[in-house]
């Protein structure tokens, strides 16, 4: 299964919100476990951007300026840095479809993809790609069971 770094926080506030049996609450734990691995990992990733980006102070932190009333870090190559934040947004994270997560995806998927609650914008277009993902789970599990 794979998810982008985008999608990760999303995923895992929306995980909270199922209400599940303590098997189903175990499997949620695991899951959100990993995707908070994959949270850290890319938060490490972003802050080595804004190094690499930001202009620094005299102690060589990033800078932080004010711009619009807005806390923000003092970037001059605004483009190089949006590139390159962009690609990280966007760049996957996988969950290995091991014997050991087997369970943990049937059961936060099958819980995924029967949850009826309606998504716009941004939330809509995660809530409608990670739907894929598990379908795709649940597609490769079908033809396992039927070799």
């Amino acid at each position: 299964m794979k998810i982008q770094n985008q999608q990760l926080e999303w995923l895992v506030k929306f995980c909270l919100k199922f209400e599940m049996n303590a098997k189903g609450s175990r499997q949620r734990s695991k899951f959100i476990k990993i995707l908070q691995e994959k949270i850290e990992e890319y938060r490490k990733h972003r802050q080595e951007l804004i190094e690499l980006y930001a202009s620094k102070d005299e102690n060589r932190n990033p800078l932080i300026i004010l711009d619009n009333g807005e806390r923000c870090y003092d970037v001059k190559d605004k483009n190089g840095y949006m590139k390159e934040f962009i690609e990280l947004q966007l760049e996957y994270n996988y969950i290995n479809e091991t014997e050991e997560n087997i369970e943990m995806l049937k059961v936060v998927g099958e819980t995924y993809l029967n949850h009826e609650d309606m998504f716009l914008g941004i939330e809509g277009d995660f809530y409608h790609y990670i739907c894929i993902e598990f379908e795709e789970f649940f597609d490769k599990q079908v033809k396992e069971i039927s070799k």
